[in-house]
């Protein structure tokens, strides 16, 4: 019998943890990212977050992360594509650096120098490399989302510390309004085909009423599905490994449910963005971490214009966001260089 190179994958996460990809020859001669600066490390978070995780390792051509991963503003980020990018922020003349340098410890190592923490896990590398994988059927020109409904519910219960294997009646109370929102269309059989189908993708395990194991993480399924009977005695829930990670990296949970937002959820409004977030206990935040307001404060007389304030609150209530002027005759700088080198890497990204 044929196996598919995804279910290789998979295999290899779950069973050998510590040989996910065949070791790589690295070539030590190439130096690594010209990157002093944080602002720019800063800057190359602000476009992840943007564009999102995708399109970010497909701009730069590179993977996601098997172990080092940079905390920052409750996420976590690829950290060599990270420094790669800022590299092109520091230096536009140099772009941003090719993925032919070595990643690893001296990657952690710069950056902790510049200031950011690098956690090394394998495990959240391996649970959001299989999160960005998860295999979803198409029909009607739209993607099947029942997996990701179901993976956001199970985010929100892990955050909320539920017990790791939950019933399925309890999952399908959840996701039927979900469905009905977020899939129309979807059949009677969209619940119990996430629950049965997602073991497959390395994310999930079925254990009967009895503690009997009857879908392990990575195993395909047979053609069919359980009887309604079967289903309603069965509890599942993530892997022990992933589960107990979430637990343990708060940023994990967060990172994963944005992933899952971004790439299964493309055209929905940014309220429902938001909503998906809450479900998966992901802070909404945490989506806008790219987006935070620069406060600068600077010299104002209030003879110039006593409701300037209240003038540009009612353009941020109207628009979200509002930018304040310094004007000045003379030559002399009058914001400090560091809070301008910040608003000069906000302006890169919006040009």
């Amino acid at each position: 019998m044929a196996v598919s190179p995804a279910r290789d994958l998979v295999l290899s996460i779950l069973r050998h943890p510590s040989q996910t990809r065949p070791r790589r020859v690295k070539n030590r001669g190439v130096a690594l990212p010209r990157v002093s600066d944080p602002n720019a490390v800063w800057a190359a978070i602000d476009e992840y977050d943007r564009i999102g995780s995708h399109a970010f390792h497909e701009k730069y051509r590179f993977g996601p992360a098997d172990v080092y991963l940079v905390r920052a503003r409750g996420r976590l980020y690829d950290s060599k594509a990270i420094l790669a990018a800022a590299q092109g922020y520091e230096n536009p003349a140099l772009q941003a650096a090719t993925n032919d340098f070595s990643g690893g410890g001296q990657v952690r190592r710069r950056l902790q120098r510049l200031g950011f923490e690098v956690l090394l896990d394998r495990r959240c590398g391996d649970f959001l490399k299989l999160i960005a994988r998860i295999r979803t059927a198409r029909g009607d020109n739209s993607q099947r989302v029942y997996k990701p409904l179901l993976l956001l519910c199970a985010l929100g219960r892990a955050a909320h510390q539920d017990a790791r294997l939950l019933p399925f009646k309890s999952y399908e109370e959840e996701l039927e309004p979900l469905l009905l929102r977020f899939a129309d269309g979807h059949g009677d059989a969209a619940v119990a085909n996430a629950w049965w189908r997602v073991p497959g993708d390395g994310l999930w395990e079925v254990v009967s009423d009895s503690g009997a194991v009857v879908r392990r993480a990575g195993e395909r399924a047979a053609s069919g599905l359980p009887s309604s009977g079967d289903l309603h005695t069965q509890v599942g829930g993530f892997p022990e490994n992933f589960y107990n990670a979430l637990l343990e990296v708060s940023e994990l949970g967060a990172t994963a449910a944005n992933l899952l937002v971004d790439r299964y959820f493309p055209n929905a409004g940014s309220g429902d963005h938001e909503f998906l977030l809450e479900l998966a206990g992901a802070d909404h935040e945490s989506r806008n971490a790219g987006q935070e307001d620069i406060h600068l404060i600077v010299k104002w007389r209030k003879s110039y214009e006593p409701a300037t304030i209240a003038k540009h609150q009612e353009v941020v209530e109207r628009q979200g966001a509002v930018w304040w002027a310094i004007f000045n005759q003379s030559e002399e700088q009058k914001v400090g260089r560091e809070w301008l080198d910040h608003v000069r890497a906000n302006l890169r990204l919006a040009a």
